[in-house]
């Protein structure tokens, strides 16, 4: 091989590893990311559960109460 066709080609495969290696860093950060944000998503997932959990129990108890109610007002509405 002719040794300017051999520097230029080290060159252009030295250029393809260099713009391979920002590739891969790139998508690394990319998932790095990715990750984060899954985690926070997960984060706030479980504290909406856990709040709608909370409202369904303060909703049931206010549900017994009125029901408990209804049936004191009937009760005494009968006697």
């Amino acid at each position: 091989m002719h040794p300017n066709r051999t520097r230029d080609w080290e060159d252009n495969n030295r250029q393809v590893v260099f713009e391979g290696r920002a590739i891969l860093e790139r998508t690394g950060e990319s998932i790095a990311r990715s990750h984060q944000i899954a985690v926070e998503t997960e984060n706030v997932g479980t504290e909406v559960i856990s709040e709608l959990s909370s409202q369904r129990e303060t909703l049931l108890r206010a549900k017994n109460r009125l029901t408990n109610a209804d049936e004191q007002l009937d009760n005494t509405q009968t006697y």
